[in-house]
């Protein structure tokens, strides 16, 4: 199954996305600390995206045994990367099963 939200790019924007994943994820029977650790790396891939574009893409993909989450964005350059930018990348890779960053574009993957 998938799911396709667009959003505006605002940071006020980010508990709908981490509620909309954490209610797929727990639809999905994943434990409640994967839920948790899926909604930071919500978190964190929006606080990665602020600043960078007027609107996002955000696509969840499912099937029996993974959640695949997609951030695409226009990356237009308004803000350039930075020390945060790095962190939440180290967060997202420290917590996902998998995870790929590119410009204007972050996939995460999570094993149930």
């Amino acid at each position: 199954m998938d799911f396709k939200i667009k959003y505006s790019n605002l940071s006020e924007n980010t508990p709908f996305i981490r509620l909309s994943i954490s209610f797929i994820a727990s639809r999905m029977d994943f434990s409640l600390d994967d839920i948790e650790d899926l909604k930071l790396m919500a978190t964190e891939a929006c606080n990665m995206q602020i600043g960078r574009s007027d609107y996002i893409d955000c696509t969840v993909f499912t099937d029996d045994d993974k959640l695949v989450i997609t951030f695409d964005y226009d990356n237009n350059g308004k803000r350039p990367e930075n020390e945060k930018d790095k962190i939440s990348q180290m967060i997202i890779e420290s917590l996902s099963d998998r995870s790929e960053f590119s410009d204007g574009h972050i996939v995460i993957e999570k094993d149930r």
